[in-house]
């Protein structure tokens, strides 16, 4: 299966990149200019107004103000913070049991954190945003990972999920964390995780789904339909020749990550979460 990096998204990637850089070295820059000024304040929010207002004499105009207060205000973001709160997700009624608060006339149920979790990444279903979340959720407990080969980022995806498509680091032979995009076989990766593990998606309204990869997947431009403003309803009108024509080798140097012959069109929500076309319709 031939897969290569978005270029659209290598190109955000790197323009993010060189703002944080800039960012930074901002913030450094201020960094070291504020800590030789006068410290006015008491290093928090809540006694910034104090040091505006801290002195009725020289150097109190609204310059000098201003940027005692942008100093204050950056030596309280500054300040170390405390760890992220747990992250609590439901679990089994055994677990909910042990869970209980004692203590109190009406018991409370709690969450228990589960540190072993799958996370099936359906395309252009927030899956980017909530894998980001997760993944440092994971990195934060110094959890085991599933992940690609080198040089993909998705294991096997279209192709049915299968041992050789992922590596575990060194000394793993049942990771903790799945996130990278796949076929749901729960079988397999009942076998695969550690025990007990979560099982977690993202859905989306198949139409606006379908829009979205029309747009991502750069559809318009690989089917002969680029710079048409009325592109995705002409595809839709036809869907058949411009399928065709999208998933046709010929189009394959154009086509990042997806493999020849395979419809974005037909519900890729099902496809992924392991239906199989023309035969799971009445399930």
């Amino acid at each position: 299966m031939r897969c290569c990096v978005h270029p659209a998204a290598v190109k955000r990637l790197a323009i993010r990149s060189l703002l944080l850089l800039a960012g930074l070295w901002l913030l450094a820059t201020a960094a070291t200019w504020f800590g030789n000024q006068p410290d006015d304040s008491a290093h928090g929010y809540g006694e910034v107004h104090d040091a505006v207002d801290h002195n009725n004499g020289g150097g109190n105009s609204v310059g000098s103000r201003m940027w005692r207060f942008l100093g204050a205000a950056l030596r309280a973001q500054l300040q170390p913070r405390p760890p992220p709160p747990p992250l609590l997700l439901p679990d089994s009624e055994e677990d909910d049991a042990a869970g209980d608060v004692e203590g109190s006339k009406n018991k409370r149920r709690r969450g228990v954190e589960r540190q072993s979790f799958v996370y099936l990444k359906v395309i252009k279903s927030a899956s980017e945003t909530i894998t980001s979340m997760l993944r440092r959720f994971g990195l934060s407990r110094h959890l085991s990972f599933a992940m690609p080969l080198p040089k993909k980022i998705y294991l096997g995806w279209p192709n049915p999920l299968r041992q050789e498509y992922i590596v575990l680091p060194s000394g793993v032979s049942h990771p903790s964390v799945l996130l990278d995009q796949c076929v749901y076989n729960r079988t397999f990766l009942d076998g695969l995780m550690a025990k007990p593990c979560v099982y977690i998606t993202s859905l989306r309204e198949p139409f606006r789904q379908l829009q979205s990869l029309f747009a991502y997947y750069n559809m318009a431009e690989i089917s002969g339909l680029g710079g048409r403003p009325d592109a995705f309803e002409t595809y839709l009108s036809d869907l058949p020749r411009y399928d065709r024509e999208y998933q046709s080798p010929r189009r394959a140097a154009k086509r990042y990550c997806v493999p020849d012959n395979y419809s974005l069109t037909k519900n890729t929500m099902s496809r992924i979460l392991g239906y199989v076309e023309g035969q799971d319709a009445d399930k």
